[in-house]
């Protein structure tokens, strides 16, 4: 499963970098803007079903975070908690995950 989160946050990170958010009509620009600006910084808001192309039911849920807490003790990417400090909102992805 790590192999396949680390390549749909490439995928994903790829995608939003190549999107022009002043090309785009007002309403989606908005939406997608704080998302291509994390891009550009490497960072990626946390969407497993965005990573892996589908639809995810609670327990797939709960083993993409854990796998997400094998990648980052693995040294492959970092993980960005909210405000709260808990809970894991964003990934960035370090030198070894983006080999």
């Amino acid at each position: 499963m790590e192999a396949e989160i680390l390549r749909g946050i490439r995928r994903e990170l790829r995608r939003l970098r190549r999107i022009d958010h002043h090309e785009l009509p007002l309403r989606e620009a908005s939406r997608l803007r704080s998302a291509i600006a994390a891009a550009h910084r490497g960072e990626l808001p946390v969407d497993f079903e965005v990573w892996l192309g589908r639809a995810i039911t609670d327990a797939e849920r709960r083993a993409c975070s854990r796998a997400l807490e094998r990648l980052a003790a693995a040294g492959k990417l970092e993980r960005i908690g909210g405000y709260s400090g808990k809970r894991t909102t964003a990934v960035r992805l370090i030198e070894k995950g983006k080999r």
